[in-house]
């Protein structure tokens, strides 16, 4: 019988320096988990996503096999969530 490993967490890392391999994790960066199949959400953001950030890392998501992306903030107690299609 076949068994098969898949990313069940990771982090999401965001760079400016397209030579650079690993990135400067210190610019932006985040927590990733799957929730089902086709659903990760992020959560422990560094700072809010600029929109080049944003058209980043929902490409690294797809390139993952996502089709919906979760991004969770907390702030003074409080859980924001919002939902994006893929």
């Amino acid at each position: 019988m076949p068994a098969r490993i898949e990313p069940f967490a990771g982090v999401v890392r965001y760079w400016d320096n397209e030579n650079a391999q690993h990135g400067d994790p210190y610019q932006w960066a985040a927590s990733v988990r799957w929730i089902d199949h086709e659903t990760i959400e992020i959560a422990g953001i560094t700072q809010a996503p600029t929109p080049a950030i944003w058209r980043a890392v929902k490409q690294a998501a797809k390139e993952i096999g996502a089709k919906q992306v979760i991004f969770v903030r907390y702030k003074d107690g409080n859980k924001r969530t919002k939902t994006v299609d893929l």
